[in-house]
């Protein structure tokens, strides 16, 4: 659990904090040791109490899923080509072709902060449970199949390390879509499917089963949900909010 200053337990309200005491620009975050930025939430989610856990290893249900991987595997290569951009952490390129802006420290530094900010608030609901749950990955469970991303046997073991359920880059792409949808909700439909397919390319990548992505944007969504009850991030959003709408050239 972290503990920072600030009003907890706010309900979330875009006409509060929207005011003109709000400062014009989101500030730096702290960040982690590891780098990251630090999340919102003092009382991280925790994904074990909530998802079901995953097919077993020997069930017909993981053959079938197996299955739904090595079939997505087989993309062209313009798909393959973007599952492959896909696995960078960084919501500016995956969603400028729908946005129509690309989110950057440079050109959109509140909305980039607090994107970022999110992205360490769904690590710490998921890491949790990807150790309790345990799963292999695709290309652990079928050694013929070749993730996307592998590009070393160093990339590998690290891939291998880190277990399968849930996506983590599922829930980073599913929050950022429900979170850009709700700043800019005149192009909700194409950033949601943007987001969705975002998760989708852990699959043709091979890194994931359909499952593990569906519960990454199950984490997203109770991260999203209690982000909502946050002061701090109410704040944020609605510097972002106003920020990216301005980039956009909307009112």
């Amino acid at each position: 659990m972290r503990m920072r200053n600030g009003l907890k337990g706010l309900v979330f309200s875009l006409a509060v904090v929207g005011c003109a005491t709000a400062p014009a620009e989101v500030a730096v975050p702290e960040r982690t040791a590891a780098g990251f930025a630090v999340g919102y939430l003092d009382e991280d989610a925790d994904a074990r109490v909530f998802l079901p856990g995953p097919p077993g290893a020997d069930t017909h249900w993981q053959a079938g899923e197996l299955a739904a991987v090595l079939a997505a595997h087989d993309a062209d290569p313009a798909r393959m080509a973007l599952a492959v951009a896909d696995n960078r952490v960084d919501p500016g390129p995956a969603f400028a072709a729908v946005l129509g802006v690309t989110i950057s420290e440079e050109a959109t530094p509140s909305t980039a902060r607090v994107l970022a900010r999110v992205v360490t608030d769904i690590a710490d609901a998921y890491d949790p449970a990807k150790e309790h749950f345990g799963r292999m990955r695709p290309f652990q469970v079928d050694t013929a199949l070749m993730p996307c991303i592998a590009t070393d046997a160093a990339m590998l073991a690290r891939l291998a390390n880190s277990r399968s359920y849930p996506s983590g880059h599922a829930g980073f792409g599913w929050a950022w879509g429900l979170l850009l949808a709700e700043m800019v909700p005149e192009r909700a439909d194409a950033i949601l499917a943007r987001g969705y397919d975002y998760g989708w390319s852990r699959v043709v990548c091979g890194v994931h089963f359909p499952s593990d992505v569906d519960a990454g944007r199950a984490v997203a969504a109770a991260v999203v949900a209690r982000l909502q009850t946050d002061a701090d991030f109410a704040r944020d959003f609605a510097i972002a909010r106003a920020e990216l709408r301005g980039a956009l050239g909307l009112e």
